[in-house]
């Protein structure tokens, strides 16, 4: 029955009113306690559902700091004053909040209401002082929910569990892909020690399920500098590698290990790391299928790639190129044109790579997209790519042969027309 009841809070908890409702109804005391719990499931699931209700930025609860109460509504003080011709409703301009002091003042009057963003609902605690939980901490969304070092740490705990390779190290893995949405959480997560490492070990599962969790975690994770540098140190490029090389890997697994790879890969010594280990192969073969998907993925794993000349020079012998010509079409997403475009772009800037790329009929395809799209963003990517072309005169005569210096003006035209693109890079 708790197991359920978990469950159904997460599945539900995805709307602003549902979370602030089951905040009120005192959910999270349940939930807290559920995270305890000596049955697996009941516990991971607890957790996901805890970062499900706390997945929010906007939303916000008051802490009264005075006798310690949670209000998920405004406190009356806030909104209200009492004058000689008794109670008034206060203006918004009247109302002001003190970051440095985490409180409010109305009116020049202090009142001491801490405002804690749901995004912080777990890892926002206060000492205990008395009774039988001294020198633990409570949540300050719920003063029952006690432990020794706050919910947070007691998710990233599960990661520890004996049931390593077991269902509670998946739901823990959800939890922190959810969590790590927010960067303040993300910095409490990669400030725990030993986190990144027990999820980038997590990634070596031999249950598809668990490893497309972890990698989910370490997508969001890794928008951490000092998470980056963690997992760098725990070896998360290798990991991610055999990942995308393995067998038995699922198609949303490897998908899930590309972004991670992605965002790892923003450091020089993880790109030598990540080609070292043959990342480079399958990320090759995922942009040659025939699935939109796996383009977005592999773009973004390989732009990252392919930041060094050495690096570029590779990606080039290894034909990305000329598969992500075959992906050149105005028929796929924007998102997706986008990144093919800032692929190529990278890897011909390369001059060894350039001539290839003219070679395969780099000219051809930049001029029918450019006849073909209206969106000032491809536009803007097609100029750039182009933009590296012209570096070499030797291909300025096809450049013309081709059209595209008439494409240029006139998408140059149509960009200026609306008075938004002049000083981007399609116009110059």
């Amino acid at each position: 029955e708790m197991f359920a009841g978990a469950r159904a809070v997460a599945g539900l908890a995805v709307s602003d009113l549902v979370k602030t409702e089951a905040c009120r109804l005192g959910f999270t005391t349940a939930l807290g306690a559920m995270l305890f719990s000596t049955q697996g499931r009941v516990k991971g699931c607890a957790a996901v559902a805890l970062a499900r209700l706390s997945g929010s930025s906007s939303l916000c609860f008051w802490w009264d700091k005075n006798v310690g109460a949670t209000h998920w509504d405004p406190p009356r003080d806030l909104t209200h004053v009492t004058g000689i011709n008794g109670e008034e409703e206060v203006a918004e301009e009247d109302v002001s909040y003190d970051s440095a002091r985490r409180c409010f003042w109305v009116r020049g009057v202090l009142k001491p209401y801490e405002r804690v963003p749901y995004c912080e609902m777990l890892s926002s605690t206060v000492p205990v002082t008395v009774g039988a939980g001294r020198g633990m901490v409570a949540l300050k969304a719920d003063s029952r929910v006690v432990s020794r070092g706050g919910a947070l740490e007691v998710v990233i705990d599960m990661y520890r569990s004996p049931l390593f390779d077991g269902e509670v190290s998946g739901w823990a893995a959800e939890a922190t892909a959810l969590l790590a949405e927010f960067e303040s959480t993300r910095r409490v997560i990669a400030g725990t020690e030993g986190s990144v490492d027990l999820i980038v070990r997590l990634c070596a599962s031999k249950v598809s399920a668990y490893q497309e969790q972890a990698c989910s975690a370490l997508v969001t994770l890794l928008l951490d500098p000092r998470a980056r540098e963690l997992a760098n140190e725990a070896g998360a490029a290798v990991a991610l590698s055999d990942l995308l090389r393995g067998a038995y890997a699922s198609e949303s697994s490897r998908r899930c290990a590309a972004l991670a790879m992605a965002r790892l890969c923003g450091d020089h010594s993880a790109q030598v790391t990540a080609l070292h280990a043959g990342a480079l192969p399958p990320l090759v073969e995922m942009l040659a299928k025939d699935q939109e998907q796996e383009w977005f993925c592999a773009c973004d794993a390989l732009s990252s790639l392919s930041c060094t000349d050495t690096n570029k020079e590779m990606l080039g012998r290894a034909g990305v190129v000329q598969v992500a010509l075959r992906r050149l079409s105005t028929s796929v997403p924007i998102a997706v044109q986008v990144r093919i475009l800032t692929l190529v772009t990278n890897v011909i800037s390369d001059q060894r790579n350039l001539d290839t790329a003219a070679a395969s009929g780099l000219l051809p395809a930049l001029a029918v997209m450019s006849r073909g799209t209206e969106d000032p963003l491809v536009l803007q990517y097609i100029a750039v790519a182009l933009q590296t072309l012209c570096r070499a005169v030797r291909h300025l005569p096809s450049l013309v042969e081709v059209g595209l210096v008439e494409c240029l003006l006139d998408a140059l035209r149509r960009c200026c027309a609306g008075g938004g693109l002049r000083a981007s890079p399609c116009a110059s």
